[in-house]
Formats: structure tokens, sequence, C-alpha cells
């Protein structure tokens, strides 16, 4: 199992989303586009930390765990797939 970048400079309540694909810039741009955008009746502001480092490329559900398991305050990491 290879190893994939540390989570740094994430905020205590900040959802974590992880790019595992980098053959369309365009999809993922759109993907955190939609996820910035303000939600709910209060227009809440989306607290989000993307993790965009190619090196995160291809990383297996086991990858991301491992990278992640060091902070107590994750809950949910949301690895995005491109198809």
């Amino acid at each position: 199992m290879r190893a994939v970048p540390a989570v740094i400079g994430r905020d205590e309540f900040d959802v974590l989303v992880v790019g595992t694909d980098y053959h369309d810039d365009q999809a993922w741009q759109d993907v955190t586009a939609a996820l910035t955008e303000p939600w709910g009746d209060r227009q809440y502001e989306a607290r989000v930390h993307f993790m965009d480092d190619p090196a995160w490329a291809g990383a297996t559900i086991d990858e991301a765990l491992n990278a992640v398991c060091a902070d107590e305050n994750l809950a949910v990491v949301f690895l995005v797939l491109q198809s």
C-alpha cells in the first residue's frame, strides 16, 4: 500500500473531499463549485476542505483511511471518482 499526502489545514468542522482522478479538470471544477454553494434556508456557508493533489490519483479506500485516521475530529471522508 502506498502512502498518500497527509491532510493538513482542515478546520475542525470542514467536510473533507478528496479528488482521486485527474483526467478531467472541468469535472473536478464542477464538483468543487457545486460543493461550495451556500445551502439551506439561511444560505449557510459550505465548510469544505478539498484535497486537490495529484499524489492522491487512484487512491484506494484503505489508502485514504490510513491517511486520515490520525484526525480525531474527522467523521467522514468523501472520495471523488470520475467515470
